[in-house]
């Protein structure tokens, strides 16, 4: 930076003052703001306009410092004993009951990928196949169990 454009940012300093007032409403986080943005500046090599690099590195400087300020923690969830989802219970008992009449290959793979909890890689190396031949076995087997599920809790709906 040459020394004339240091000038011309030391001349303008109470300019960026008002700037970082403006938004902090703090002096000294203020004049602390327009410092950093002054020696951010200053730092750089090459600048075109160094008054709107300045303004731009000063502003900010003043959001960051007043984001930091209103970051408020997460209040302290309580443990509260939830009551038992039957809802829950009764759609696992469905699927369960359903699974038994899938083909064993299909059963299998859902008792690896929900029960066991592998990756669509980890059955594929488990099964010999490819994690494509697995995604797409895994997608027919959903798609077919949804409108099972589907259709046998309507028939609960009207009872």
């Amino acid at each position: 930076m040459h020394d004339a454009d240091k000038q011309y940012l030391a001349d303008h300093y109470y300019d960026f003052l008002t700037i970082a007032l403006g938004i902090l409403h703090d002096e000294e986080e203020a004049r602390d703001a327009v410092q950093e943005a002054l020696a951010s500046t200053m730092a750089m090599p090459w600048v075109r306009d160094v008054y709107r690099y300045c303004c731009r590195a000063l502003r900010n400087y003043c959001w960051d410092r007043v984001k930091t300020r209103y970051i408020v923690a997460e209040p302290a969830r309580t443990m509260v004993a939830e009551e038992p989802d039957y809802q829950y219970e009764r759609r696992l008992e469905l699927l369960n009951r359903l699974k038994g009449k899938l083909p064993p290959e299909a059963a299998a793979l859902l008792d690896m990928r929900f029960a066991k909890g592998m990756t669509l890689k980890e059955i594929a190396e488990a099964t010999g196949r490819t994690e494509t031949w697995v995604r797409k076995k895994m997608n027919k087997t959903l798609l077919g169990l949804k409108e099972d599920i589907l259709y046998e809790e309507s028939k609960l709906g009207e009872i």
